[in-house]
């Protein structure tokens, strides 16, 4: 009868033993399963952080890219404003120089005007002192003419 109760003790020693090795394996199964759901889990956030860090890059790329763009357009248009600052000075200057030079013109035309201007009224002074003489020739001619005759007269 003992070794029944042994048996039956062992059996179910036995029986407890399988239960135990039954739950182990599923616990084991399930770790299993666990450790590769997070394997894949993980694998799944580095891909997504690569991805993310990849699109960081390629933004933090195209800044750099659209600040070098800015500065150059920057530059072009700080030497546009310069070309532009030059050619107005280049401008200004050439018509000074063109006023200059239409007033050296017109001061040259004023100063032959004046000149001519002179030299008609010197002439018209000469033709007035020759008229003046001719004139006064003439009247002391008619003077004399006259004294001739009225001492013709007196002599007849």
């Amino acid at each position: 009868n003992e070794i029944n109760n042994l048996r039956s003790v062992i059996s179910k020693k036995g029986e407890k033993i399988m239960k135990l090795e039954k739950h182990n394996a599923k616990i084991l199964e399930e770790n299993v399963a666990s450790k590769e759901a997070l394997r894949v889990a993980l694998r799944k956030a580095q891909a997504e952080n690569d991805e993310r860090t990849k699109k960081q890059s390629q933004a933090i790329e195209n800044l750099r890219l659209e600040k070098i763009a800015l500065k150059k357009r920057t530059l072009e248009i700080n030497k546009s404003r310069e070309n532009d600052q030059a050619l107005q000075a280049a401008v200004m200057k050439s018509q000074k120089e063109r006023f200059t030079a239409d007033m050296k013109v017109q001061q040259e035309h004023y100063t032959s005007t004046l000149q001519r201007k002179c030299e008609d009224i010197e002439k018209l002074q000469m033709s007035i002192k020759e008229k003046d003489i001719r004139y006064t020739v003439k009247a002391a001619v008619d003077v004399l003419c006259q004294n001739v005759s009225a001492d013709l007269k007196d002599v007849e």
